[in-house]
């Protein structure tokens, strides 16, 4: 009897826990079918915009269509974040909406939720969100600018918390204005992944940068037209793992629209012609916080793996009576308004060509710089920095004419209203033969011997104005005069001009205790690139010594 009572009260427990559990499981059920998106919706929408209001001082608002589950994941309909204020040290870009149509939410944690202590989910996607940017005039010219926001941060925020959040093709509008230069006013196929995103009362007030462990942005390669279209900047794709400090650009190019006839005539008057093009970017220690915060770019090292100049006047032309002025390096860095600290730059492995094609000719002059190397460093605009206004020093190694190698130092006072720079350089042997790649064309001579065994060139240029002193070291240099159009036949006058030439003005021989320096003075003119302004300086000191060309 006690055995079968036994078994019948253990039965009848069995039926109560198993009754209990049914009960329990179809509340579950009834609460995640037809109360769960209620509560999450009466929760978790008004602390994520109690949230986005606090963490942005009030500068954004948040608006969201509704929450809803589906086969066991959340989603947000009609998600905007929307700008409603501007603190007065906002200027330049910023965002003024976003906008998506559906934001998944996965894994999110209810009984945090329903214990009221925040929303913990582990990933938050938006493909394919729509953001809006705007150009913020300084504070005194914008009507909605307030002064500096501050606000009083409740005594206990929401949790918001992913481990992960990521964002994929993202479109990126532009102010109208733009869309000269960019060809179209969207950027599209932007992305970017957080880790260990959290936002509450202490990341409030520490902000790490937007609220995560971990912050890596992907940029597609982007073109931007300058000077009326003449020219285009492509630069891209761009990886960045912000919280790392690390930036790395696949390449930058500036080049112009036209090919190099076209070019030319578009214009009445010379007019010189870059391209720029370098790859493999690496930026380390890029201080974001400073340029958000202090709007300030700082900048431990770049460095450029490989990169080339290509520099091309068409001097068939007559100068400009007119012309625009050329900006100088001093002025390139002035027309950016931000502070800058940048402690150091390195160009590996470049090449630089400057060619001119003379009236006459049937081909540009060519000289080149193979396998150049540049390091400069340091160079700041901002106060805060003890480098402030320091002169940035240069060191460049190359090979000039693909033979000779050559070494040089400048100082360079980039703050300074008018140019100011030194320069130090030394150049080793090379056969002279290799000058006719410029000589032939542009200057109409053709050296038939001589052999540079070296040269030292010092170049100082105060507000413009360079005075410089070459001292090359060559022998047995011959030249003879061609005739003036190429292609011409070289007759009696072009003999007569050779053997004048070598007897009477051509120095043949500069080295040991003869040799002799040339120091000449040469002004900037306005229409002059900079790397034109150098190279003629230093031509017409060349020619103080050896004579036959200026």
């Amino acid at each position: 009897m006690k055995s079968l009572r036994k078994g019948s009260l253990a039965r009848k427990i069995i039926y109560i826990l198993g009754s209990l559990l049914i009960l329990v499981a179809i509340s579950i059920w009834i609460f995640f079918t037809y109360y769960f998106e209620e509560s999450v919706n009466d929760f978790l929408t008004p602390k994520l915009q109690e949230m986005v209001k606090a963490a942005t001082n009030g500068r954004f608002q948040l608006s969201i269509g509704r929450i809803i589950r589906k086969d066991g994941m959340l989603y947000c309909t009609n998600f905007e974040l929307l700008r409603v204020r501007y603190d007065s040290t906002e200027s330049g870009f910023t965002v003024q909406r976003l906008t998506e149509d559906t934001v998944w939410l996965k894994g999110l944690h209810v009984m945090s939720l329903l214990r009221g202590n925040g929303s913990f989910m582990t990933r938050l996607e938006m493909h394919s969100p729509k953001i809006f940017v705007t150009e913020v005039p300084p504070w005194n010219e914008h009507g909605k600018v307030t002064d500096t926001i501050s606000m009083r941060l409740p005594d206990k925020l929401p949790v918001i918390a992913f481990d992960s959040i990521v964002i994929t093709d993202i479109l990126i509008t532009l102010p109208e204005k733009y869309r000269a230069s960019f060809g179209d006013s969207v950027i599209r196929g932007a992305s970017a992944r957080l880790a260990d995103f959290r936002l509450d009362n202490a990341t409030i007030i520490s902000e790490p940068l937007l609220y995560s462990k971990h912050v890596n942005l992907e940029l597609p390669k982007i073109r931007l037209n300058m000077e009326e279209g003449l020219y285009a900047v492509e630069a891209g794709p761009l990886h960045a793992q912000l919280t790392d400090s690390l930036i790395a650009i696949d390449s930058v190019t500036l080049s112009s629209n036209y090919s190099e006839e076209e070019f030319t005539a578009k214009d009445k008057y010379i007019r010189g012609r870059m391209d720029f093009h370098c790859t493999n970017i690496h930026v380390q220690g890029f201080d974001m916080d400073k340029l958000t915060e202090d709007k300030t770019l700082a900048v431990h090292s770049c460095s450029v793996g490989s990169w080339s100049v290509d520099y091309y006047s068409d001097k068939r032309k007559p100068r400009d009576p007119h012309p625009e002025a050329a900006l100088m390096p001093n002025e390139v860095v002035r027309e950016f308004h931000m502070p800058v600290n940048i402690d150091s730059l390195i160009l590996d492995d470049g090449r630089i060509k400057i060619r001119e094609r003379a009236p006459g000719s049937i081909q540009a002059g060519v000289i080149t710089f193979d396998h150049v190397k540049i390091s400069a460093y340091p160079y700041s605009t901002d106060s805060s920095c003890s480098n402030c206004g320091k002169p940035t020093k240069i060191s460049v190694s190359a090979l000039f004419l693909g033979e000779a190698p050559i070494t040089a130092t400048a100082s360079c006072a980039l703050q300074h209203s008018g140019f100011d720079m030194e320069i130090e350089a030394s150049v080793g042997k090379f056969s002279a033969k290799r000058l006719n790649s410029f000589l032939i064309p542009n200057e109409r001579k053709e050296v038939t011997d001589g052999t540079i065994e070296d040269g030292d060139l010092k170049m100082n240029i105060r507000n413009g104005v360079a005075t410089t002193t070459v001292t090359p070291h060559y022998k047995n240099l011959a030249m003879k005069i061609l005739p003036k159009e190429a292609g011409g036949t070289r007759g009696l006058i072009e003999g007569l001009k050779t053997f004048v030439a070598n007897t009477f003005v051509l120095r043949s021989n500069n080295s040991g205790a003869t040799a002799i320096s040339g120091t000449t003075m040469y002004t900037h003119r306005k229409e002059e690139e900079f790397l034109q302004f150098i190279w003629i300086a230093l031509r017409k000191s060349l020619g103080k010594v050896i004579g036959g060309f200026d």
